[in-house]
């Protein structure tokens, strides 16, 4: 697969790979859960593009997105008791064996190098709100 593939088509440049967001917006649920899904694909597309890109993340850059990516996770978890869902959207996002592979290598690099700097990443008190920043 390459990078463009990796990546996919966003025709309408807002930075959400359109086959997703396509996805999101024609599923049966309540607009908060769509807007929430939305704001996550924005943080998935930012990994993919670590991930297809040979440019260094810096600590500050790798802790933004840790945050988003575990305040992702536990927005998802409320949101599934708070509506009693199955599942998340991560796994339409990272659909692709690659887009896989590149998802855990992005999160093992940021891991890597927040340890490193001794930089400390929590989950936030309101999570869902989180999303709202992206």
């Amino acid at each position: 697969m390459d990078n463009k593939s990796l990546l996919g088509i966003d025709d309408n440049d807002n930075a959400i790979r359109d086959q997703y967001e396509l996805t999101v917006l024609m599923k049966d649920t309540n607009d908060d859960i769509r807007y929430r899904a939305l704001q996550a694909g924005k943080t998935y597309q930012s990994v993919l593009a670590i991930a297809e890109s040979s440019t260094n993340v810096g600590v500050d850059q790798a802790a933004d997105i840790f945050r988003q990516l575990i305040n992702i996770r536990a927005c998802e978890q409320l949101l599934r008791s708070q509506y009693d869902l199955d599942t998340g959207t991560s796994y339409e996002y990272f659909n692709t064996y690659e887009r896989i592979e590149a998802r855990y290598k992005v999160e093992r690099l940021l891991y890597d190098l927040l340890q490193e700097n001794h930089v400390q990443v929590e989950v936030n008190a309101t999570p869902c709100d989180v999303l709202s920043e992206v």
